[in-house]
């Protein structure tokens, strides 16, 4: 293409386009949109959303992943071509304006807090996560470890409660119905004692943020101890440690 050439010019019928995320900051809740790479250039490239030729900076532009078109294949994000931000974010918005608030990204499972609760849904699941801890410390009697992070108010303390719930709850195989009483007991009172322990841990520990009023500033390490024969191996021990994650 000619250096002399306007944005308008370039945006003429025969000139070879490509289509790419432009993210726009102007318009946050958007995020990104879908144009017409109608001039490339190292620098200012030109595009066109269908309102006309505009040159924009290149550090906006990514390039656009068809494979986000397919829905079903975004239930697991890897499966995208790109795995870039704009398809990663864009597809997590889409899910959940469906309801779907989990969303996996290969073995890694993303949930955006719906600040409200929701109705059981086909899908992934945070109790997915948890059935993968479970098989891997009963059935191959081996260590396992499920990290649950994100910013303050995303919703850490629910999922963290789900899978211990999950966990503590699942019942195991045994053949004696009063042995199996007297565990589900036993396991009750421990999922009490260990829920009823985190706000008394939190009281001195929590600080207001932009997103959550009562934000903890500790970080949380949940150890669940197994015990027994084979399958019905079963939850038996629950020990919670905390460290400051943040003095101010």
């Amino acid at each position: 293409m000619r250096p002399e050439q306007t944005p308008e010019e370039a945006a003429l019928p025969g000139n070879k386009t490509r289509r790419a995320w432009l993210e726009t900051p102007e318009n946050p809740e958007a995020g990104w949109r879908v144009v017409e790479v109608v001039r490339e250039d190292a620098l200012r490239p030109t595009v066109d959303d269908g309102a006309g030729p505009v040159e924009v900076d290149a550090s906006r532009l990514s390039d656009y992943d068809a494979t986000f078109e397919d829905e079903a294949l975004c239930a697991d994000l890897s499966n995208l071509a790109s795995l870039d931000a704009a398809p990663l974010v864009l597809g997590l918005g889409r899910r959940f304006r469906r309801g779907l608030i989990y969303t996996r990204v290969g073995p890694v499972l993303m949930a955006v807090n719906p600040n409200t609760p929701l109705p059981a849904a086909a899908g992934p699941h945070v109790t997915d996560v948890a059935l993968v801890a479970r098989r891997g410390a009963v059935e191959a009697n081996a260590s396992q470890a499920v990290v649950i992070s994100g910013e303050s108010g995303a919703g850490k303390t629910v999922s963290a409660t789900k899978i211990i719930e999950f966990l503590i709850g699942r019942s195991s195989r045994e053949t004696s119905r009063k042995s199996f009483e007297r565990r589900e007991l036993a396991k009750e009172e421990l999922l009490s004692r260990l829920k009823a322990s985190i706000p008394a841990l939190e009281a001195l520990g929590n600080a207001a943020t932009a997103l959550n009023e009562n934000s903890s500033r500790f970080g949380k390490l949940v150890k669940l101890t197994y015990d027994g024969p084979g399958g019905a191996r079963d939850v038996v021990a629950a020990h919670v440690e905390e460290f400051l994650l943040e003095k101010a």
